[in-house]
């Protein structure tokens, strides 16, 4: 018998029930699951572009708007000297989303082709009753792969709100005070948060512990309302919204609200008449949850469907105006009446000064 990665103690034999999920009822491959998973996702990116082209540039897929803002990012991230460089926060958002995209196809393929085990083995089956992303990088070595990857994530989440806040401030003229406190604190606490977001593949879920795995959910949960904060901040500065970005932001309200509710009645709903020492030996049962799978996972895969919809939805938003400076008579760090006492000092030596930057 084959054995997973974690464990080589316990053997792959899961009940024969325990699998009935779409894509286990397939009977592919996993990495043709992943492959039509990727398939499909580009298909519908695609389908925007035929709805959407009259919106203009901002509501292209991706694949049409210059590549991946990824690419976009790495191409230029930052303005060359002496030249106005207009940044879009929401593109640093984009590349935020991308990389999380990244990271589960990553993460499932090494999953895929290393633990296959684990797909059918892990404790988010027993307790909602199918698959959620979590599952693809829980375990190694794909968490190993994930770690770096939503670190990046986190960098380019704290670039996003740096350059919102910095709009935000700019525009405060033009908001009400709950408006501009509302964004700058989500945009503050959806740093923080997206920083401590990787430890997420630390308190994993896992039989061995039910502590761990009842943290990793709560943490995840708290994770659904700091974004739905962030994207509201957008939404609350607006001037005015139209009629598809309502539609879609009273979903993703909706599926934000529900999905913890039907979480906690899973969690609370697990096998209360066992101690946390016994988990473990229910591991190859029929799962049963309270609520039945389909309906978590239309709520789950729907929310972050609707989460990477995000971009295509947020309302319009100026640019922040970038230009860098090279201030010769300024020096890192000391005064201006320092630097000019020192100048001629300096001059006569042949040597340099550290010059400061500007972003303004």
């Amino acid at each position: 018998m084959g054995t997973s990665w974690r464990s080589k103690a316990v053997p792959d034999v899961p009940h024969p029930d325990s699998g009935h999920d779409f894509y286990t009822g397939l009977g592919c491959p996993w990495l043709g699951r992943i492959a039509a998973m990727m398939a499909l996702f580009t298909v519908f990116m695609y389908s925007f572009d035929v709805y959407a082209e009259e919106k203009g540039e901002r509501w292209r897929s991706p694949f049409n708007r210059d590549g991946p803002a990824l690419w976009q990012l790495a191409r230029r991230p930052y303005p060359d000297v002496e030249k106005v460089f207009y940044q879009m926060p929401e593109r640093w958002l984009e590349a935020t989303g991308e990389c999380f995209v990244l990271c589960i196809g990553v993460s499932w393929l090494v999953t895929a082709m290393f633990n296959p085990g684990i797909f059918r083995d892990n404790i988010l089956r027993s307790l909602v009753g199918y698959n959620n992303l979590c599952v693809g990088f829980d375990s190694v070595p794909a968490r190993y792969c994930a770690m770096p990857l939503l670190v990046i994530q986190a960098v380019l989440a704290a670039r996003y709100s740096y350059l919102d806040t910095i709009r935000l401030k700019a525009t405060r003229a033009y908001l009400s005070w709950f408006q501009f406190q509302f964004g700058y604190w989500a945009n503050m606490i959806f740093a923080v948060w997206m920083a401590c977001f990787p430890m997420l593949l630390v308190i994993t879920a896992e039989f061995e512990s039910w502590a761990s795995t009842k943290i990793h959910l709560f943490l995840f949960m708290a994770t659904l309302f700091i974004m739905w904060a962030m994207i509201a901040g957008n939404i609350v500065e607006a001037e005015e919204l139209e009629t598809p970005t309502k539609i879609w932001f009273f979903l993703f309200t909706m599926h934000t609200l529900l999905l913890p509710v039907v979480g906690v009645i899973d969690v609370l709903g697990f096998h209360p008449d066992l101690s946390p020492e016994q988990i473990p030996s229910i591991r190859y049962e029929h799962p049963e949850p309270p609520v039945p799978w389909p309906v978590t996972a239309y709520l789950d895969y729907g929310w972050f469907l609707l989460l990477l919809l995000t971009v295509l939805f947020l309302p319009d938003a100026p640019p922040v105006e970038t230009r860098m400076q090279v201030e010769m008579g300024m020096t890192y760090g000391k005064t201006e009446s320092q630097d000019e006492d020192e100048t001629e000092e300096s001059d006569s030596e042949g040597g340099f000064k550290f010059v400061a930057c500007e972003d303004e």
